[in-house]
């Protein structure tokens, strides 16, 4: 399956922001590399930070998208995979959540969830959120896979 994102090597613009991504809270922008592809991480305790995925996802003729990071983490309260679904004028519809920590382990590996397209979505946009304590979570790889209509 072809990852949707772009840019999920992690490349910055010139302010050190990651090209398409944006993130909230303190999140690092690391040197860390594996495979050629960037990381962030973070260690809050009680606190809140977000990646997103900054691109409208086109959702004609498609049924499910599934993504998520290679990631790593000590500690882990609550990570959510967030996917938020508007109509065609790019109204709300619905957004989508996924609690994920309990699949996050202290070795890099990929976490993800799927997400059934909902009804009259014409476009989604996708997020990692993070709440709690969070101790040495290390992310990166984001990846995107879309599902079309059987």
């Amino acid at each position: 399956m072809q990852n949707m994102i772009k840019n999920a090597q992690w490349f910055s613009q010139e302010n050190g922001k990651i090209l398409y991504f944006t993130n909230e809270g303190c999140i690092t922008y690391d040197r860390f590399c594996m495979d050629n592809h960037r990381f962030c991480s973070l260690s809050i305790q009680k606190g809140k930070a977000k990646n997103s995925y900054d691109c409208e996802i086109d959702l004609d003729c498609v049924s499910m998208i599934r993504f998520g990071y290679h990631m790593r983490a000590i500690v882990a309260d609550s990570v959510i995979l967030e996917a938020s679904f508007y109509d065609k004028n790019m109204c709300l519809i619905e957004t989508c959540r996924k609690e994920i920590a309990e699949d996050i382990a202290s070795d890099f590996h990929d976490v993800c969830a799927e997400f059934p397209v909902i009804r009259n979505a014409s476009f989604a946009k996708i997020a990692i959120c993070f709440s709690g304590t969070i101790t040495a979570c290390t992310f990166g790889m984001p990846f995107l896979e879309l599902y079309e209509n059987a």
